[in-house]
C-alpha cells in the first residue's frame, strides 16, 4: 500500500476504491451492492483487521456519504479503527514522524465529523459531457498492468496508442482471460479475453493500475493483427465483467502470426 501523506485520501488503497466506487455509481448500480462487493473482494484476500483495509473502510464512507447512503456498519467500523488508536499505530509501524502522527490524528477527527453531517443531496451520476476529451493516461505499447477484480487481479496489456484524423486518441488494450492470485503471470503466454480500442473516459483510473514488467512489441504489432480479433470500441464496465469466453489465443501466438505474415 503507497501513502504519500497524512490526509485520509493521500494512499493509493483509498483512490483506487473510491474511484472504482463512483465508477460503478456512475454505471447505475446501487450503493449496498457497490459497498458489498468491494468489501467481498478484499475479505477473500485480507483479514478484517488488517491494516489495508483501514483505507478501505474511509473511501468507503466517504463514498456513502456522498451519495447520502451512509451504511451503519461502515460507520461503526470507522469509529472503531479511529477510537481504538489502530490507524495511528499502523502509521508509527511506517516511521511517521510525531509530527505527522499529531497531524494524521487531527484528520482522522476532522473526517470523522464530517461524517456526522449529513450532506445535503446525493452526488449526480451522469457523466458531464466534457469528460468525454478526458486524456488518457502516459501509457505505451508493451506495458503491462494489474488490477483487482473480485477476488483476485485481472491484467492488461497496451498493444498500441494511436489518433486518427477529428477522433480522439485511442488505445488498443489486450485483457488477460483469467483472474489470478497474484499479478505476476507470464503475460504472453496466457489466453486473452478479448482486444478493443479505448478512448480516455472509458479507460481505468491510473490509481487503479498496478505496473508490471513491460514486454517486446514490434512497431505497428496492433496492426498486424487479424480484424476480426479487435473490437471496434470497449466501455469501462469491460473490465469488471465475467470473461465467459475468449479469443483462445495469446500474445505469443498473435507475435507468431504477425511473424509469418511479414515472412510471405
Amino acid at each position: 500500500m503507497g501513502c504519500w501523506g497524512m490526509g485520509i485520501t493521500q494512499s493509493d488503497e483509498y483512490c483506487e476504491v473510491y474511484e472504482r466506487f463512483m465508477e460503478r455509481y456512475n454505471n447505475g448500480d446501487a450503493v449496498s451492492e457497490i459497498t458489498n462487493d468491494i468489501l467481498k473482494a478484499y475479505h477473500s484476500e485480507f483479514s478484517d483487521d488488517d491494516e489495508i483495509l483501514h483505507d478501505v473502510y474511509f473511501a468507503l464512507a466517504k463514498a456513502e456519504w456522498m451519495c447520502c447512503s451512509q451504511s451503519k456498519n461502515i460507520l461503526a467500523k470507522v469509529h472503531e479503527i479511529i477510537e481504538s488508536g489502530a490507524n495511528i499505530r499502523f502509521y508509527r509501524g511506517l516511521e511517521a514522524t510525531e509530527t505527522d502522527l499529531k497531524l494524521r490524528q487531527k484528520n482522522l477527527e476532522k473526517f470523522w465529523t464530517s461524517l456526522q453531517t449529513p450532506r445535503a443531496k446525493p452526488r449526480q451520476r451522469r457523466i458531464d459531457p466534457l469528460d468525454r476529451f478526458k486524456e488518457l493516461p502516459p501509457v505505451q505499447p508493451g506495458e503491462c498492468y494489474a488490477y483487482r477484480h473480485e477476488d483476485g487481479y485481472r491484467v492488461l496489456v497496451i498493444l498500441d496508442r494511436f489518433k486518427e484524423p477529428v477522433l480522439l486518441e485511442q488505445i488498443c488494450v489486450c485483457v488477460l482471460k483469467d483472474t489470478f492470485a497474484t499479478p505476476q503471470v507470464q503475460v504472453e503466454t496466457e489466453k486473452i479475453a478479448y482486444i478493443a480500442n479505448y478512448i480516455g473516459v472509458d479507460f481505468l483510473g491510473m490509481s487503479s493500475l498496478h505496473k508490471l514488467p513491460s514486454i517486446n512489441l514490434d512497431p505497428d504489432f496492433a496492426k498486424k493483427i487479424p480484424a476480426n480479433y479487435i473490437s471496434w470500441h470497449g466501455e469501462k464496465k469491460d473490465f469488471h465483467k465475467e470473461n465467459t469466453s475468449a479469443l483462445n489465443i495469446s500474445i505469443a501466438d498473435l507475435k507468431k502470426k504477425a511473424t509469418s505474415r511479414k515472412e510471405c
